[in-house]
């Protein structure tokens, strides 16, 4: 029960969070993904970030947590995606010196996975991808990490709608 339960305090914790912006920060905005967390106050200042931080390790003391705040400006690097709250784009992100591997195609997997490897990495490089360009830029290590596993399918942008859903060309 251990992921199920951290997602229900990180909810818990979320909706306290969401409650405080909306009565003190209008413009802003908050989300969470397993144990990272992502705040986006609009037109905020050093004092104004000061307090929401002072804020945020209060609301998580009250509930006998602690949080680690890292202020990273209008560009942050999430997860695997880069956000830019400049001009609203957002690309793949790769750790440095982190290795992309896939499952080789001759391994014993059932073949409706393997089948599937280049059409996942395709699909979800192309839903953290603004634009067809950001894919372009970010295609070519995976392209060649699935090449490596015995792959031979070719990685294409698929412009996806607000649903996710590939839209029709």
């Amino acid at each position: 029960d251990g992921a199920e339960a951290a997602d229900l305090t990180g909810l818990y914790l979320l909706g306290q969070v969401q409650q405080y912006l909306e009565m003190n920060h209008k413009g802003s905005n908050c989300g969470l993904y397993r144990d990272d967390g992502l705040i986006y106050v609009e037109n905020s200042n050093g004092p104004e970030i000061a307090k929401i931080t002072k804020e945020l390790h209060k609301i998580f003391k009250n509930n006998q947590l602690k949080i680690t705040v890292e202020q990273t400006g209008k560009i942050v690097n999430i997860l695997d995606v880069t956000l830019s709250a400049i001009n609203g784009s957002y690309k793949p992100e790769k750790k440095p010196n982190s290795n992309i591997a896939y499952v080789k195609r001759a391994s014993n997997h059932p073949p409706s996975i393997l089948k599937n490897i280049p059409a996942s990495i395709q699909k979800r490089l192309s839903c953290i991808s603004s634009t067809e360009e950001e894919f372009e830029g970010a295609k070519e290590e995976y392209q060649a990490a699935l090449k490596t596993a015995g792959y031979d399918s070719e990685l294409k942008y698929e412009q996806r709608g607000r649903t996710g859903k590939p839209k029709n060309r």
